[in-house]
């Protein structure tokens, strides 16, 4: 955990250095000078930025991260920098955010009302149960997913059988996993006419987006691409709107499954 809060590193001579960094990455020393800054105060604030991943060298040049370019793009005065630390910094800062498209990369402050879930160690592989169940009593649940946990066939069933329409967008790699390890069960998943199914084409760089009309529960590998349990879930209307935004920008590539030999 950072000792100090995003709202507090960025100062008026902080941001000028994200700034200068926008068009591009520059050497140390042309960056000082842009800066106005003698070098030890110049210093001091890179560490701190580094710090807290807003910036990063590489050889003798320092660039913007995904988080850094992200919030730079919000230092101008239409949005407050305190609206980007409540909604995105916190979560994403440790996040791998490559899945996510530009368009609703620039608007992630506007998902709101998220709950981070870090389930404990024994619980790792056992449900959501507060989703689950906002879910089942939805009119719709839509999913893109990359992996499966074993109970999901029968949350399916229990959704099915509260009369709920389903859609499943799959990683390309579970696809082919469940056509061997679940042959019989993605059958009977097709013959259902309220679930439709889709294969996406590409790999998926996020571990699953669970969604309905009133809900969102959102699951993301870290940096460095590693299965994080912690999930994001949020029922705010503007959050899943943006989330049902992400999950057209997946279904409008994905090809439908209809028949399975």
């Amino acid at each position: 955990m950072n000792d100090k809060s995003l709202e507090t590193v960025i100062t008026a001579r902080n941001r000028n250095i994200l700034l200068s960094l926008e068009n591009g990455p520059k050497k140390s020393d042309e960056l000082c000078t842009a800066s106005g800054m003698d070098i030890m105060a110049f210093l001091s604030i890179i560490e701190l930025l580094e710090k807290h991943k807003l910036i990063t060298k590489e050889a003798d040049f320092y660039r913007l991260t995904e988080m850094g370019q992200l919030v730079s793009d919000k230092l101008n005065p239409n949005l407050p920098i305190d609206k980007v630390v409540e909604n995105v910094y916190d979560y994403w800062q440790n996040r791998n955010i490559n899945f996510i498209p530009q368009q609703l990369l620039e608007r992630l402050y506007e998902m709101d009302g998220l709950t981070e879930i870090q389930p404990r160690l024994s619980d790792i592989f056992d449900h959501n149960e507060e989703a689950h169940e906002l879910f089942k009593s939805s009119k719709t649940f839509d999913m893109i997913a990359v992996s499966i946990r074993p109970y999901l066939s029968d949350l399916l069933r229990e959704m099915i059988d509260s009369e709920v329409n389903l859609s499943i967008i799959f990683d390309p790699r579970l696809y082919n996993k469940l056509l061997v390890d679940e042959h019989e069960e993605l059958i009977k998943l097709i013959g259902k006419s309220q679930i439709k199914l889709y294969k996406y084409p590409r790999d998926i760089d996020f571990v699953s987006l669970k969604l309905s009309e009133s809900c969102m529960l959102l699951q993301s590998f870290t940096k460095e691409g590693a299965y994080d349990y912690t999930q994001l879930m949020s029922c705010s209307p503007t959050t899943v709107a943006w989330g049902r935004e992400l999950l057209e920008y997946y279904l409008k590539d994905s090809m439908p499954i209809a028949d399975i030999k």
